[in-house]
Order: C-alpha cells, then structure tokens, then sequence
C-alpha cells in the first residue's frame, strides 16, 4: 500500500477502533450490571473487543510507517512530497509551538471525536514537552495524542473484560 493510501486509513481506522472499544466498553458495563449472566452481551463485548484491538494495532503499525524516519538514502524530493502529503490528510500538524499545537489541535475535527477540549489542553501541556525528546517530531503529536486514547480505551476495555470473565467463572 502507497502512503497515500495508509495517510487516508489512518485516521478512518482511528475512528472505527474508537467505535469498536466504545461499544465494548458499553457492552461490558451492561453485561456487569446485569444480575443473570448474559452470555450473549458478553461475547458481543468480547468480540468488538477484539475488533477495536485489531484496528489499533493496524493504526499504530501504519502511524510507524507514515511517521517513522526514512532511510539516509531518500531524496529530499520525497520527503518533501511524504510532508506535503501527511499535512493534506491531515494526519500531522503545521504548528511548531506548544500554544499553536493546543490552538490548532482544539480545531481539529478528528480530534474533537476522540476527546473533549479539556483533555487535548492537559495532553499537549503534560505531553509537548517529552514529544520533543530525541528525533520525535512536536508535529506527530495528534496522531500520538489519538493512539494515546484509544490504548486508554483498549485497557479499560481489558479490566472490563477481566471482571465479567470473573462473574461467568467466580472462584
């Protein structure tokens, strides 16, 4: 698969693992709070588990592509196209400072459907300052941001999934 195409899923399959843990996370809940195990909504839950999984590890292995170092060998030609490309889909930021990022950040619509305007603020003030460490780039960090919420969102779902396990098998 070409960049462009790996640029455009990206953020497609961010959003379709966000949905899959989110309804995990519902039926989970839902299955706990029920009195008579409902194995059913528990196998449902399980799955879109599984699911949400799967698309993040599809987001995280095609963000290392994207925004992983090119090879010494590359012309700058190409890394100017792979930038120019990254920055029309979306998937970096032009910001360079942390205040930009938070104002750009704030704005962006793929970011408003992972998380409130609170979270991105306390994200960019205790997360800017290490996303500049080492070849890291401050432009990566709404993709770093989403990854971020949607491995919350996996481990969530994983303790849900632990203690309905327990109530299918107590001890």
């Amino acid at each position: 698969m070409d960049d462009r195409a790996v640029a455009k899923n990206v953020l497609i399959r961010a959003k379709k693992s966000r949905e899959k843990l989110d309804e995990s996370i519902c039926a989970f809940k839902e299955f706990l709070s029920g009195e008579a195990p409902n194995l059913p909504k528990y196998y449902l839950a399980r799955n879109r588990l599984q699911e949400g999984q799967a698309l993040l590890t599809e987001v995280l292995n095609d963000a290392k592509k994207l925004l992983g170092p090119l090879p010494d060998y590359v012309s700058e030609n190409l890394k100017e196209t792979r930038g120019k490309l990254l920055r029309e889909s979306h998937v970096v930021l032009e910001s360079r400072t942390i205040d930009a990022l938070e104002k750009e950040l704030l704005a962006d619509e793929d970011v408003k459907s992972f998380m409130d305007s609170g979270k991105v603020v306390h994200y960019v003030r205790e997360a800017g300052t290490y996303q500049t460490a080492g070849k890291r780039k401050i432009q990566n960090i709404k993709i770093r941001m989403i990854i971020d919420e949607l491995g919350a969102l996996a481990v969530e779902g994983r303790e849900l999934q632990r203690r309905a396990g327990e109530k299918i098998m107590p001890k």
